[in-house]
């Protein structure tokens, strides 16, 4: 059955890069831990939230140039921009792995993959706090109608649009956010990846 359910995923891997001008392949996020990394969490809990942070990051970005690539002045770069279950089936076409890819230069992984450019994605999560520390620091703030710091964790992240086959690095950016028990990476980081995106598409558009 799992089979059955890739395998349109790897034609449309194999067949979107030869259609599209530009072809942008988004990667896993890269992520590390560090300050007041929670006690329950083993080193098996660590490597899986990073995994999925990472997955979460790649899937923001994907999201974010995707809908940019459908806006009407952006339609003439006729960008595609491969889906995380399209690169998946890709990278699984081509017979590779993610770790295996690691060693890859830009440019290997492009040619490989068949795209014209790769946005690379790193993150460091600083934690700070608990969620039930922060939300109550957030109920005694709000009692005494003070601002008092409630963050669980500083995110410094960074995003880059490689163009693989000129001039290597075009666009990267740092930025560092904060989230608390009411506010969630997606909703921290969400301007992130918005002003990431725009960005990387007028770079792209000079460069057209």
């Amino acid at each position: 059955m799992k089979k059955t359910i890739l395998l349109p995923f790897l034609l449309l891997g194999i067949i979107y890069p030869a259609i599209a001008q530009k072809t942008i392949a988004v990667l896993p996020y890269k992520i590390s831990y560090e300050g007041r990394i929670p006690k329950k969490f083993t080193p098996e809990n660590i490597q899986e939230n990073q995994l999925q942070d990472g997955r979460n990051y790649q899937a923001s970005m994907i999201n974010s140039l995707s809908r940019l690539s459908y806006k009407r002045s952006n339609i003439p770069l006729d960008v595609t921009v491969l889906g995380q279950m399209e690169l998946e089936g890709l990278i699984a076409s081509k017979k590779l792995t993610l770790e295996q890819m690691d060693s890859m230069t830009d440019k290997q992984i492009a040619d490989t993959l068949g795209v014209t450019h790769i946005v690379r994605g790193t993150a460091i999560r600083t934690f700070i706090m608990s969620d039930e520390m922060s939300l109550g620091i957030t109920a005694v703030s709000i009692l005494t109608n003070q601002q008092l710091m409630n963050a669980t964790s500083n995110i410094n992240i960074i995003n880059s649009l490689e163009e693989v086959n000129g001039d290597g690095t075009i666009f990267s950016r740092q930025f560092m956010r904060t989230t608390s028990a009411t506010r969630s990476d997606d909703q921290s980081l969400r301007d992130a990846f918005r002003k990431s995106s725009r960005r990387m598409f007028k770079i792209m558009k000079k460069s057209a």
